[in-house]
């Protein structure tokens, strides 16, 4: 028994200190604490969405496409879609433009604008740049759509092309719509 308390209580201070080690080791890996819960999910049609005019289709994204000309102005009164509340109560939408593949955007675009109108052609909402140092989820405008029924803003694609218009190449700019609940 002697030897055995010499075993365990003697020897040098890194000897104690691994057997301390060890023994808190044991402690702290024998609790374990399981937790139960359960997460309910429901399937649901978003209350804002893209609305086309030609067939009354709802999406939740789109992609316009246009040509862009140097020097000249391109606008596009009504882009094929409208954005539609399907909701029972009035929701506040937020619009940015997300980001860009070009590297320099002023070569592209002198100006380059969106803007949302309501039914009677009353301007919601404008988001507009010259350079697109002002892209991100920061710079969103906001408008509310109004509830159901003819209530369909419309969307309103202006801009005008840069002097450094490459001609056969394409560019993509990126927008986002947030709805808030």
């Amino acid at each position: 028994m002697n030897i055995l308390k010499k075993i365990l209580l003697g020897g040098s201070i890194s000897g104690s200190a691994i057997r301390v080690a060890f023994m808190v080791g044991i402690v702290f890996a024998t609790i374990w604490l399981y937790y139960d819960w359960t997460v309910t999910m429901t399937g649901a049609v978003p209350v804002i969405q893209f609305y086309r005019w030609a067939d009354g289709a709802n999406a939740t994204t789109i992609e316009l496409t246009y040509n862009v000309y140097a020097d000249l102005w391109v606008i596009d009164d009504n882009a094929t879609w409208g954005i539609k509340n399907w909701g029972t109560t009035s929701k506040t939408v937020y619009l940015w433009v997300y980001s860009t593949n070009m590297t320099t955007p002023t070569d592209w675009f002198a100006n380059f604008t969106v803007q949302i109108l309501n039914e009677t052609g009353v301007v919601l909402a404008t988001w507009t740049t010259t350079d697109f140092t002002n892209i991100g989820e920061e710079n969103a405008v906001s408008w509310t759509a109004d509830v159901n029924g003819i209530k369909i803003d419309t969307i309103k694609v202006l801009f005008k092309g840069g002097s450094g218009v490459a001609v056969g190449e394409a560019v993509k700019v990126n927008l986002k719509l947030k709805v808030e609940e």
